[in-house]
């Protein structure tokens, strides 16, 4: 039997974060961004990041990035096409996960090797929620990562991407991995 979103994550931050999305969901397909309350996960605060989504023009926009995830990545990208805040080779590992949320939409849950600096990873969690102004169509998502902090890593680390696990909306299994 597969198990569900919560079962899944073993991070106690990231649990926190998905279990806000579900309660800030209320009876709405997705959440967003105004009925999430930021002292509901204020803890997780500096691992949460959001990118604004264009489905006119399928493009990412940063919108958040909490403390941590800032620091490491080199940078705040809010107001930054996603593109430009990433190298390409990055932008094209963590594209297709992107897309998949914001369009079916899902939920996706990763695990194992997070971030790559050179030829090294920190190994982490990284879950990525969707979120919708109307309740139904998809125009953001909210992310969380947790990872080991790692001194030997230089400011500018991209995203990677390890193990893959997919959700629908409820938190059920759902199947199909990129």
């Amino acid at each position: 039997m597969s198990k569900t979103l919560l079962e899944t994550i073993t991070a106690p931050s990231l649990k926190a974060v998905a279990a806000h999305w579900f309660s800030a969901r209320g009876g709405k397909r997705m959440p967003s961004w105004q009925d999430l309350k930021p002292r509901a996960i204020a803890k997780q605060l500096p691992l949460v990041w959001s990118l604004n989504y264009d489905p006119a023009t399928k493009s990412f926009t940063g919108r958040l990035a909490g403390d941590r995830i800032a620091r490491l990545i080199g940078q705040n990208f809010r107001g930054l096409p996603l593109e430009k805040a990433q190298t390409s080779a990055a932008f094209g590992a963590i594209q297709p996960l992107l897309n998949r949320v914001v369009t079916e939409p899902a939920i996706y849950f990763g695990c194992g090797n997070v971030f790559q600096f050179e030829n090294a990873f920190l190994a982490g969690e990284r879950l990525l929620l969707p979120l919708a102004a109307n309740g139904t169509d998809t125009d953001g998502l909210l992310g969380a990562t947790e990872y080991q902090p790692n001194e030997n890593f230089a400011m500018g680390i991209q995203p990677a991407v390890d193990v893959s696990f997919w959700f629908d909306l409820e938190g059920g299994p759902k199947s199909g991995g990129l």
